[in-house]
């Protein structure tokens, strides 16, 4: 249709209304998409439960796939601390060619039963696999004689926890190596062969990581400020004063005895028995009185040493070494 001068007509209100339609449908279309992507979600799959997963994991095993169905027998056992499901870990660990782990998953297995009457069969089970694999699998046993601080135990490289020690630990037969360290010792290494069914143990022992050896008898010196050796200068000057008044005793008696034999003999020697006993008194008396002048000359010589290094300042040292046919004294001395 035209206007009155031909001029075509124009309707602002029919755009109006296509605009606000078309509004309509994209407001639509925005609300009508997150409902359909929502509606499209798949729901979350329902968590499996224990009989099931055990199931599929012994279907698993008897496919022969042991290695896709130890960690499910493994978790089962962990979260429920079933023997049944220890049991199936051990036989997956056989089926491995895994001995030492299926002989420690048996023994949990066999463990766990106790003596429940529902666990009968598979304590059995279990005990019949030890019995198997006995020859297969070496123990060692780690036992230290103390515990000092800082203490770790190695085995093969692997820590071994303390709660592990003085029990037996599971390993496949052949060479092993414990290694040990603590604080304040030197580090223990130790290599141990164990065959097949054997049990070793090994007994830790630490020395102490700073102790010196002891010096030897004759070369052992007392080492101070000088009172010690003054001391055991008193000490020989004691002793040598005690050897010099045997020596003078023992003479004098001796030369007693000699003269009653004298007088009653006179220059001759005395032959008749009656005069024996003094004889032999005054010789006994006169080797009295030689060892005392041997002790009384070594204590006074040995007082004289060791009082004359005691008051001497510096640093000074005396030892005293068996020889043959008596002692050596040997002083030293540093100012």
């Amino acid at each position: 249709m035209s206007g009155p001068n031909g001029a075509p007509l124009i309707y602002p209100m029919s755009f109006e209304v296509k605009a606000t339609t078309l509004a309509l449908l994209v407001a639509t279309c925005a609300w009508s998409a997150p409902l359909r992507a929502e509606s499209a979600a798949p729901a979350s799959a329902p968590a499996k439960d224990e009989k099931t997963r055990f199931a599929e994991a012994v279907r698993l095993y008897k496919a022969g796939d042991f290695a896709h169905a130890l960690p499910e027998f493994d978790a089962l056992a962990s979260e429920t601390g079933s023997p049944n499901a220890r049991l199936y870990v051990g036989y997956c660990y056989a089926g491995l060619e895994r001995p030492a782990d299926a002989y420690a998953a048996f023994e949990l297995a066999a463990r766990g039963a106790g003596s429940e009457a529902r666990y009968a069969e598979t304590r059995t089970a279990a005990l019949s696999e030890l019995s198997n694999l006995t020859l297969r699998i070496a123990k060692l046993v780690v036992s230290p004689v103390e515990q000092p601080p800082g203490l770790v135990v190695k085995v093969d490289g692997v820590v071994l926890e303390p709660g592990a020690f003085d029990t037996h630990r599971v390993f496949p037969p052949g060479d092993h190596r414990v290694e040990a360290t603590a604080t304040g010792h030197e580090p223990i290494v130790r290599d141990v062969h164990v065959e097949g069914g054997e049990t070793k143990t090994v007994t830790l022992f630490f020395p102490k990581k700073d102790a010196a050896p002891e010096p030897p008898a004759e070369s052992r010196a007392a080492r101070s400020d000088g009172s010690a050796l003054r001391t055991a200068g008193f000490v020989a000057a004691g002793v040598g004063g005690a050897g010099l008044i045997t020596f003078v005793v023992g003479g004098l008696e001796a030369k007693r005895a000699h003269d009653s034999l004298e007088q009653a003999c006179g220059a001759a020697p005395c032959s008749d028995t009656a005069h024996q006993r003094a004889v032999d008194r005054g010789k006994s008396w006169q080797t009295v009185g030689n060892v005392g002048l041997v002790v009384g000359s070594i204590g006074v010589a040995a007082s004289a040493t060791l009082l004359y290094f005691g008051y001497r300042k510096g640093e000074s040292s005396v030892s005293v070494a068996p020889v043959a046919g008596g002692a050596l004294l040997r002083g030293e001395a540093r100012f």
